[in-house]
């Protein structure tokens, strides 16, 4: 059997970039949710040096990277979303890349040591400031200070109830290089406020007042807001991140919301939040 990866997907709410002259202490402060969608990665061997995702071959700069760094291996991943839109697959699958790689050349490995090159080529490429820490978090996380794992310092938050989240994909299209060129550096004032008053009430419920009243400032919401307009009480929160809609919907309301969704040509995905992090399925070379 080869060996498997399943990384779960994550969707920032509010952020704020900490670059520095080295990237492993680089990062983005902020919070957000690592949802129960995961990325599924193969490893596929030492025979070529690629990350291919839903077919076709991606990120191929950093994967010749991660193979001149550690050593030249495959991995074939798939999930349910598009790359670039918002879900963190860019980190997930440089994740996959980085553990394939330890896994042939480096035997058992300390995971925090395995994710340091994904998130050096996360800041390096802009693709994702805080993302590789996030997802090593886990949960409903909270990132105090920034950094790649074992140096940024990130909390992860478990709710009274497991949420009922629904997601979706929106129109468009904006890749996270872009979308942080176009994001003057005023807007970010807030988060630092936002990270230490959530810290002091980790609750859902602000998790997701700060995350609609950060993205409404860089995002577009007439779309959404015409969408969910009368759907005040089957909602508990919602906002945008790129081109990912996040809902936190009543259990009991999810289709509801659900069939709104698929009216507006939107395609729901329901799901909740994860905590059971990476999974790696590889006998042979047990992580610690």
């Amino acid at each position: 059997m080869k060996p498997q990866y399943r990384i779960p997907l994550h969707v920032s709410g509010f952020w704020a970039p900490r670059i520095t002259s080295d990237p492993l202490y680089s990062g983005s402060i902020g919070a957000g949710l690592n949802l129960d969608v995961y990325l599924e990665a193969f490893n596929e061997g030492s025979d070529s040096c690629h990350i291919v995702y839903n077919g076709m071959h991606v990120l191929e700069e950093q994967a010749r990277e991660t193979c001149r760094v550690i050593g030249r291996v495959g991995v074939n991943a798939t999930s349910p979303f598009k790359l670039g839109w918002g879900y963190a697959l860019s980190a997930a699958l440089l994740i996959a890349h980085s553990l394939a790689a330890h896994s042939v050349y480096r035997g058992s490995y300390i995971l925090e040591k395995a994710l340091e090159l994904p998130h050096i080529l996360e800041v390096k490429y802009k693709t994702g400031l805080g993302d590789v820490l996030a997802i090593y978090t886990g949960g409903f996380e909270i990132r105090a200070e920034h950094g790649a794992p074992g140096i940024g310092r990130a909390y992860r938050v478990i709710p009274s109830e497991k949420p009922c989240i629904v997601t979706a994909e929106l129109p468009g299209g904006e890749d996270t290089p872009r979308m942080l060129s176009r994001i003057p550096s005023s807007e970010y004032g807030v988060v630092d406020e936002y990270t230490r008053s959530l810290f002091s009430n980790p609750s859902l419920e602000l998790f997701f007042n700060y995350s609609q009243s950060f993205t409404r400032r860089i995002f577009d919401y007439s779309l959404i807001d015409e969408a969910l307009g009368d759907l005040e009480n089957s909602v508990h929160g919602y906002y945008r991140k790129k081109n990912v809609l996040i809902i936190w919907a009543r259990r009991d309301r999810a289709g509801e919301v659900s069939g709104k969704l698929r009216r507006y040509g939107l395609k729901p995905y329901t799901t909740s939040i994860n905590y059971s992090g990476i999974i790696i399925e590889d006998p042979a070379q047990p992580s610690t």
